[in-house]
């Protein structure tokens, strides 16, 4: 989640009001600033045509300083939402000059009292699953894992829909009950491949749980790999991708934000878990990011062609996500590395770059 150019990670929110569709998806922290005490809050949804939803996003940066945030409300279409008093919103006229023939159309609605942490109630837990580990993220008012007193099976875990226990599950069955052990990377006890590494984070009024597509993507490959040496998260947001390293080995690891919001949120996400994550606050887009020999960086298509230009060097292994999956050949060739692996899902893509 960023201030300048509103780089931030990708996340999921299942629901941010109360009756919201669940395609909707934070982006960037919501921009509620400068909202006088006891104003009216507003929405301002900017929905344009999805195939041109990054060329848009580009074109619209200079109006989002404050925030956004992503819905696909509808079959081609991507919404992009402000937050703030009648005052402090973008104007119609220079929303339409920026989009151009891209946008589809406007609307502004009061917001409810209280839709700060509304969504809070339509969290559950998101687990992943890939190269024989499972790994679940919940908030923490929802139980541990062991406290629920229920272990489903394969075919009720990875049948693509929540559960008895409110978990939503996304992998194939036969990585995670392969049978093998996997260290847990901390100096516990190994564990058998079916019982989940767990995360506890707290959103905060801003941020998700790694539940959007880019965001379990990314874990996905980063469950793959093989943990061992420094990790960086650019980009971190509330810190899921570098927690998730941490629990599952990397030492050490780096995240990098420029929102105060985000900081302060992986700290006490890391403290909630009992991970040693150092913590960096950096505009991205400001110079270049910090090395180190594996890297993920979650952020917008503009963000990483920017990033790219500017890194001094490349690092050993990058997971990439973000970005449409039309252009992920396009983030590929900024980086200069070459392309290892990839996933694609709901029309998003994250790859894995490997120096030869």
């Amino acid at each position: 989640m960023s201030t300048a150019a509103n780089y931030g990670r990708t996340t999921a929110l299942d629901a941010r009001f109360a009756g919201r569709p669940a395609s909707c998806a934070t982006r960037w922290t919501p921009a509620s600033q400068g909202v006088p005490p006891f104003a009216q809050v507003l929405r301002l949804g900017i929905r344009v045509r999805r195939e041109r939803a990054e060329e848009a996003l580009a074109a619209l940066l200079p109006l989002l300083e404050g925030g956004a945030e992503e819905c696909e409300p509808a079959p081609g279409a991507v919404e992009f939402a402000v937050y703030g008093s009648a005052d402090a919103l973008p104007a119609a006229d220079a929303v339409r000059a920026l989009a151009g023939e891209d946008l589809v159309g406007l609307e502004l609605r009061a917001v409810p009292a209280g839709w700060e942490r509304r969504w809070h109630e339509h969290l559950r837990p998101v687990e992943v699953a890939a190269g024989g580990r499972r790994l679940r993220i919940r908030p923490p008012w929802v139980p541990a894992a062991d406290d629920l007193g229920c272990a489903a099976g394969p075919e009720e875990v990875f049948a693509g829909r929540p559960v008895h226990d409110g978990v939503e599950r996304a992998a194939d069955p036969e990585e995670v009950f392969a049978g093998r052990l996997v260290d847990d990377g901390v100096g516990r006890a190994a564990h058998p491949a079916g019982a989940p590494f767990e995360l506890v984070i707290d959103p905060g009024d801003s941020f998700g749980l790694g539940g959007h597509p880019t965001s379990r993507l990314c874990l996905e490959l980063l469950l793959e790999l093989e943990p061992g040496g420094a990790l960086c998260d650019w980009g971190a947001g509330s810190g899921v991708l570098a927690l998730a390293a941490a629990r599952l080995g990397w030492a050490p690891v780096a995240a990098v934000e420029v929102e105060p919001g985000a900081l302060a949120a992986i700290r006490g996400n890391a403290a909630a878990n009992g991970v040693d994550v150092g913590v960096r606050a950096l505009d991205l887009t400001a110079g270049p990011a910090p090395w180190a020999p594996t890297v993920c960086a979650n952020l917008t298509l503009d963000l990483h062609l920017r990033v790219a230009a500017t890194i001094e060097r490349a690092p050993d292994r990058l997971i990439v996500a973000g970005m449409l999956a039309a252009r992920a050949d396009d983030v590929a060739a900024a980086y200069g590395l070459p392309e290892t692996r990839r996933r694609v899902r709901d029309g998003w893509a994250a790859l894995l770059l490997e120096r030869a």
